[in-house]
C-alpha cells in the first residue's frame, strides 16, 4: 500500500490543524463546562437562551452550552458532550439542544464570516437578503427544537444546581481542581475519538474520496427551475462554499442572474451538498463528540431539519418574490 495516499502533506496539515486549533478549544470547552458548575455559574451563562430554555423544559447546563455557541461551536458541543456523559442532560435534552442552538450558531457567523466575506462578494442588497435568509432558516430550526422541547421534556432542576451551599465552602482553589478532575473522564471518551475520526476524514478528502457523491447529485441541476448559469452555483458547492459566492458574485455583476435567483442557488447547492458535508464533517464531528449511537443520531436529525428548513425557505422566498 502507498503510505503517501495516508501520509501526505495535506493530511498532515488538516491533523496539525486539529492538534493546534480545535483540541484547544475542545479541552477548554470541557473544562469551563465543570468549572462553570463548581463556581455556581451555570445559571449565570444560561440567561441569554432563557427563553428557548424556558420554553423547550431544558435546564441550564444546556443553556450555557447554547449560549458558548456565541464564542465557539467546539466550545459549546464538547460542554454539551461533556454534560451528556456525566449523565446531566438526558439523550433527548441532548438531541434537542442541538436542534435550538443553530440560531446562535448563525448569529456568530454574521461578523466572523457573512459581514467580511460574503456581503462584499454578493453586494450590500443580496448580501443582506442573504444573511436574513439564513437567520431565518437557523430560527426556524431553533423553533422546531423548542417545540419539540415542550412537547416531550418535562421542567426539572438538576443535581448540579441544587448544589449551591456546597459551592460556597469550596475554595477557588478546590474548585480549580476539582473542575479539572471531573473533565478527566470526558477527556478520555472525547479527545481519542476526535482524533482517529479527524484523521480518517483527512485521509478521505486528500484522496478526493466524496468526490463521486457530488457527481452521483450533481445532474439534478437540469431539473430546477432556474437559469442555467445559475446551476453552475449549485455545482461550486460541491467543490467549495467560497467558491459558490464567488461565481455567485460575478454573474450578479454581469446581471446574469437577479439577487433571489442567486440566493436560490446558494440555497439548493446547500441542499444538494449536505450528502458531502454529511459524511466529511457533520457526521464524524457529532461521533467525535457524542459517540457513535447518540452521534449518528444527532447528525441524522440535524441533517433532516436542515433539508426541511431549508427547502421551505426556497418556496417561501421564491413565492414572495414573484
Amino acid at each position: 500500500m502507498d503510505v503517501s495516499l495516508i501520509i501526505n502533506p495535506e493530511v498532515l496539515e488538516r491533523v496539525y490543524f486539529l492538534l493546534t486549533n480545535i483540541l484547544p478549544i475542545v479541552v477548554i470547552g470541557v473544562y469551563l463546562g465543570n468549572f462553570f458548575s463548581e463556581l455556581g455559574l451555570i445559571q449565570k451563562l444560561s440567561i441569554a437562551s432563557y427563553p428557548i430554555i424556558k420554553l423547550a423544559n431544558l435546564p441550564n447546563e444546556a443553556g450555557a452550552s447554547i449560549t458558548s455557541m456565541l464564542a465557539s461551536p467546539a466550545a459549546s458541543y464538547s460542554m454539551l458532550a461533556n454534560f451528556y456523559e456525566k449523565g446531566i442532560l438526558t439523550e433527548k435534552e441532548t438531541i434537542i439542544t442541538t436542534f435550538t442552538n443553530t440560531f446562535f450558531f448563525y448569529i456568530r457567523t454574521i461578523p466572523t464570516y457573512y459581514l467580511p466575506f460574503v456581503v462584499p462578494i454578493l453586494g450590500l442588497k443580496t448580501g443582506l437578503i442573504y444573511i436574513t435568509v439564513r437567520l431565518f432558516i437557523s430560527f426556524i430550526s431553533t423553533l422546531v427544537g423548542v417545540f419539540i422541547g415542550y412537547l416531550y421534556l418535562e421542567p426539572r432542576e438538576t443535581d448540579i444546581n441544587n448544589k449551591r451551599e456546597l459551592e460556597r465552602t469550596k475554595s477557588f482553589s478546590k474548585k480549580l481542581k476539582d473542575g479539572f478532575n471531573s473533565s478527566i473522564p470526558t477527556f478520555k471518551k472525547i479527545l481519542p475519538r476526535l482524533i482517529v475520526i479527524y484523521f480518517l476524514v483527512a485521509v478521505a478528502i486528500s484522496n478526493n474520496l466524496f468526490e463521486p457523491i457530488g457527481q452521483l447529485v450533481s445532474p439534478v441541476t437540469g431539473v430546477i427551475g432556474i437559469p442555467g448559469e445559475a446551476s453552475t452555483i449549485i455545482i461550486a458547492r460541491f467543490a467549495d462554499v467560497s467558491s459558490s459566492f464567488v461565481l455567485a458574485g460575478e454573474l450578479l455583476t454581469k446581471e446574469i442572474v437577479s439577487p433571489i435567483e442567486a440566493i436560490t442557488a446558494l440555497l439548493i447547492g446547500s441542499v444538494l451538498s449536505l450528502s458531502t458535508h454529511f459524511l466529511k464533517s457533520s457526521l464524524p464531528n457529532k461521533i467525535a463528540y457524542f459517540g457513535s449511537d447518540l452521534g449518528t443520531k444527532i447528525a441524522f436529525y440535524n441533517l433532516i431539519l436542515s433539508v426541511a428548513t431549508v427547502i421551505l425557505t426556497i418556496f417561501l422566498l421564491n413565492f414572495l418574490a414573484f
